[in-house]
C-alpha cells in the first residue's frame, strides 16, 4: 500500500509539473488517517504543499475503540474521527473511505457519515487516492464537486 501510494502520488506532482495549479491555495484542508499511515501520508503532503503552494494537513486519528494496537484507517470508528475533529484546519476534512462499509455511509461504531458531518464545523469526505487526486487536478475550492461523498 505504501508502495502504491507514493507511485500514485509521484503521478499527481508529474501531472502538476505539467499543468501547475493556478490557484493552490483554495486547496486548504485537514486529511484525517490512522496512526500507522499518518507519517507515510504527511511526507507526501509536505511534499506536494512545498512544491504547489497547497495547505493541507495530515491527522493521525488515535484508535480506542480497538486499542492502542490498532492502527489502520480501515478500523478508525465515527467516535474517533469526531474525537479529533478540534485538529481540523481549513475549509475541509477528509477521512479515508476504507473507514465506511463497502456499500454503505456507516463507520464500524455505527455512526452514519451524515452524523459524523453534524460533529464538524467544515465540510467532511470520506475519499480514497484517485478523488483526492481528481480534486488536486480540477483546483477545486469545493472539493465535493469532484471527491467521493458529502455528508
Amino acid at each position: 500500500m505504501v508502495r502504491s501510494l507514493a507511485n500514485e502520488f509521484d503521478a499527481l506532482m508529474r501531472r502538476l509539473e505539467r499543468k501547475p495549479l493556478r490557484n493552490p491555495e483554495s486547496l486548504f484542508g485537514t486529511i484525517m488517517t490512522g496512526t500507522i499511515f499518518a507519517p507515510v501520508l504527511q511526507k507526501h503532503v509536505e511534499r506536494l504543499n512545498r512544491r504547489c503552494k497547497t495547505r493541507l494537513q495530515v491527522v493521525a486519528v488515535e484508535n480506542e475503540y480497538f486499542g492502542g494496537d490498532v492502527s489502520v484507517a480501515g478500523l478508525l470508528t465515527g467516535g474517533e474521527f469526531a474525537a479529533a475533529r478540534n485538529q481540523a484546519r481549513g475549509n475541509f476534512a477528509i477521512i479515508p473511505r476504507v473507514a465506511l462499509k463497502s456499500d454503505e455511509p456507516v463507520m464500524l461504531d455505527g455512526m452514519q457519515l451524515d452524523e459524523l458531518q453534524h460533529q464538524f464545523d467544515v465540510p467532511l469526505y470520506a475519499y480514497d487516492f484517485a478523488s483526492f487526486a481528481g480534486a488536486i487536478d480540477s483546483e477545486l475550492t469545493r472539493p465535493q464537486d469532484v471527491m467521493g461523498e458529502a455528508a
